[in-house]
């Protein structure tokens, strides 16, 4: 068994500037050449190898329903909530009800003021007097 060695080691990648000076070192992962690396992981981490696939699978299925909801709501009519967007993520969407939540507080401030109105000289004579509405008026 000479020069036959079962050896691991760490794939480490450099990236370099334009000057050729090393900026940053990159940890790829481990190989070994002797034995695969898929026999390693099948062999000795199984279980944690299947919780990592359970969990791309996880990931995947919900990329597909992410895009069957964009695909649903971003047609034109009643259900293009998200027509405007070009992709859906949360910082837009979150965009969409600061916006949303300003309009519906500006819509609320202004009710609010057109009831704290006083009533005008007409409401309130009407209001109060009943022989002064005019024929044929129900009040």
């Amino acid at each position: 068994m000479d020069g036959w060695k079962a050896e691991t080691y760490r794939i480490i990648e450099e990236k370099k500037n334009k000057d050729n000076k090393v900026i940053r070192t990159i940890d790829k992962g481990w190989t070994c050449d002797l034995i695969p690396k898929p026999l390693v992981i099948n062999r000795y981490f199984y279980e944690q190898q299947q919780a990592i696939d359970d969990l791309y699978n996880e990931i995947e299925a919900l990329q597909i329903q992410l895009t069957e909801l964009e695909e649903e709501y971003s047609g034109e009519g009643e259900n293009a909530f998200f027509s405007e967007l070009e992709k859906v993520n949360k910082v837009m969407v979150n965009a969409e009800l600061l916006i949303i939540k300003g309009q519906l507080k500006t819509a609320l401030l202004h009710k609010l003021k057109l009831i704290e109105l006083p009533p005008t000289p007409k409401q309130l004579h009407y209001g109060n007097c009943y022989g002064c509405a005019k024929i044929g008026e129900t009040i």
